[in-house]
């Protein structure tokens, strides 16, 4: 299954990509559930997060590769066992005419464990990815989405 937010924010794209690129200076003030961010090598090729999505606090490594734009990011986990639930997922900023259109996307492959997980990590997630697309849009000076 892949989870997707997608929002037109009006906003230069690269403004967006730059924020993806500083996020380590953001991180704590695009979402109240997000605990820290640390990029963990100079080329900013691996950072480790930790978030509170509803009941869970989800800790990763992850590994970044980026198209030759910047404006596609894939990200996928570090741990061989987190991959195998989590393979991927991805940031990008498209170009629209009245700014960017940034959309997230989250592979998860949870099987028969989807519907024990609805109420307390799925419905959260999305929640909690339609606030970051609003927290983006305020964090860059520009109109919540809708």
């Amino acid at each position: 299954m892949i989870l997707s937010e997608s929002a037109v924010i009006k906003a230069d794209p690269e403004r967006l990509v730059a924020f993806f690129e500083t996020l380590d200076e953001h991180y704590l003030d695009w979402h109240p559930d997000h605990v820290s961010f640390a990029w963990l090598d100079p080329g900013r090729e691996s950072f480790h997060f930790v978030e509170r999505i509803g009941r869970w606090t989800l800790r990763m490594r992850m590994r970044v590769s980026r198209s030759e734009d910047r404006r596609l990011a894939t990200c996928r986990p570090q741990s061989a066992l987190l991959a195998l639930f989590f393979p991927w997922m991805t940031f990008e900023v498209r170009p629209e005419v009245d700014g960017a259109r940034y959309t997230h996307r989250i592979n998860l492959r949870l099987g028969p464990l989807r519907w024990l997980l609805e109420g307390t990590l799925l419905r959260p997630l999305r929640r909690h990815m339609h606030d970051e697309s609003n927290n983006l849009a305020r964090l860059l000076g520009t109109p919540p989405v809708a």
